[in-house]
């Protein structure tokens, strides 16, 4: 029996293995390891991670986390700073100016929050640690070692404000001198970092399973968001061509007519081609912040800095994907006007006139979607952009739906196109046999004729 058990289970230990080993291995909880040198930058941008807002009744263990192990093998005394900057601060990090920027000036606006026992007392933010650490030892700042994750060398508490905003995890070659002035390390800094960012406690990770080691912005499962957003992007495309067709009075329900439309397909593979490319495109730049650094630092009119919160409405491939949602929106206007125009029946030309008024709203809401967005926080942009735009499609299916579904009375107004077809085809081939009938009748009634004259003359 139990080997019976095991031969009937080995399927399924394969199917979760190739779940783990496909989807959980390609993950992107924040792990970042890594080597830096102050000789080839002054500070590094290392990661970029939305923290969850905190829970007011469990504060303790839903803030967020940064811990893990920051140290250096070479002991020359030199000594730099790792900071957990919020985005209301690091605006001058990303500024091209900043590498050639003091310390001073660079991190006086993170002097206001960071707390320094000797330097910044009044500092409220566990925001920074000095670096290298000790190697095998607790960070110096880490008075408390019962607080600590377990094999790292430090950890930062992120208390997250009632707006959750994006923070930055920055290592930067400076110090505070003995009168509490930033100043540059003169000596390199050489550090090996292996740090995690989580949301929640890592002491009690179990009562946030899906979100613990994810950013709360939207980094997750990199694979299944990919074929997620071309399943969503397939699906509206197709959307846009069953209007495009019915604009062309395509009947509903006669697939074999639909190849006297080949070159509306045509055009719309087209366009749909070219929206794939540009979303491509856009989707590469989206998740690309280590390659940018790394791979494509001559290749940045194709890819976008991530740093600056680069959506669909700021960038090319979002305004070349609105364009082309522009022109199908045009095309569909034109055809359904030019229907309502040919159609001599009045309560059809009303029909077609709100048909095609409330699926051109749909069309063209994403450039209202774009206004109301524009005033939503970075870190809810895309959330609130997947569930207007996802809303949307949902009720123009089932408008569709409604309208097509086969005891709906709107029904025959698209069905009647079939029948009429039908009528005006087998009318022509009436009028064609009539035609002949009376081709044929004519010449036997000439040949007639002509046999009579011919009898009369011979006799």
């Amino acid at each position: 029996m139990s080997q019976y058990l095991s031969v009937c289970n080995f399927p399924h230990i394969l199917l979760i293995e190739l779940i783990y080993c496909v989807i959980l291995q390609r993950s992107q909880s924040l792990r970042i390891v890594g080597t830096w040198s102050s000789r080839i930058s002054q500070f590094s941008i290392l990661a970029k991670f939305g923290f969850q807002q905190i829970d007011p009744l469990d504060a303790e263990h839903s803030r967020g986390f940064v811990y893990g192990n920051v140290s250096s093998q070479i002991i020359n005394g030199a000594r730099g700073v790792l900071l957990i900057v919020p985005k209301t601060l690091v605006n001058g990090f990303l500024d091209k100016a900043a590498l050639e920027q003091s310390c001073d000036s660079l991190l006086q606006n993170i002097s206001l929050l960071a707390f320094e026992a000797e330097c910044l007392p009044d500092g409220k933010g566990d925001v920074m640690r000095w670096i290298p650490c000790p190697a095998g030892k607790l960070c110096v700042e880490e008075n408390m070692p019962e607080k600590v994750v377990n094999d790292s060398q430090m950890t930062l508490r992120i208390e997250e404000p009632s707006t959750p905003q994006y923070w930055y995890v920055i290592i930067v070659a400076c110090y505070l001198d003995t009168h509490c002035l930033w100043k540059s390390s003169v000596k390199e800094v050489i550090v090996h970092y292996d740090l995690w960012l989580t949301n929640g406690s890592p002491f009690m990770r179990y009562l946030n399973p899906f979100g613990h080691q994810f950013s709360f912005e939207e980094q997750g499962i990199l694979f299944a968001r990919l074929l997620g957003e071309i399943a969503r992007l397939m699906s509206t495309c197709l959307l846009c061509l069953l209007l495009i067709l019915l604009g062309h009075g395509w009947s509903f329900g006669n697939s074999s007519e639909i190849l006297l439309y080949s070159n509306v397909v045509i055009i719309w593979g087209l366009l749909t081609s070219a929206h794939f490319l540009l979303f491509f495109i856009s989707f590469v730049s989206s998740f690309s912040t280590f390659a940018y650094y790394y791979l494509l630092q001559n290749m940045q009119f194709f890819v976008d800095d991530v740093l600056q919160d680069i959506d669909i409405f700021k960038s090319w491939p979002g305004h070349g994907m609105i364009l082309i949602r522009m022109l199908q929106a045009l095309w569909f206007f034109i055809q359904i006007r030019r229907l309502i125009n040919e159609e001599s029946e009045e309560q059809k030309a009303v029909f077609l006139a709100h048909f095609g008024a409330g699926f051109l709203v749909w069309f063209v809401c994403i450039l209202g979607l774009g206004i109301i967005v524009s005033l939503i926080s970075a870190l809810w942009r895309f959330k609130m952009i997947l569930v207007i735009t996802t809303a949307a499609n949902f009720a123009a299916v089932t408008c569709l739906v409604h309208l097509f579904w086969s005891t709906s009375s709107n029904r025959h107004y698209f069905l009647a196109d079939i029948i009429s077809h039908r009528r005006f085809v087998l009318a022509n081939e009436n009028e064609d046999e009539d035609f002949e009938n009376l081709l044929i009748s004519d010449n036997a009634d000439a040949d007639a004729d002509s046999l009579v004259s011919s009898i009369l003359e011979n006799i």
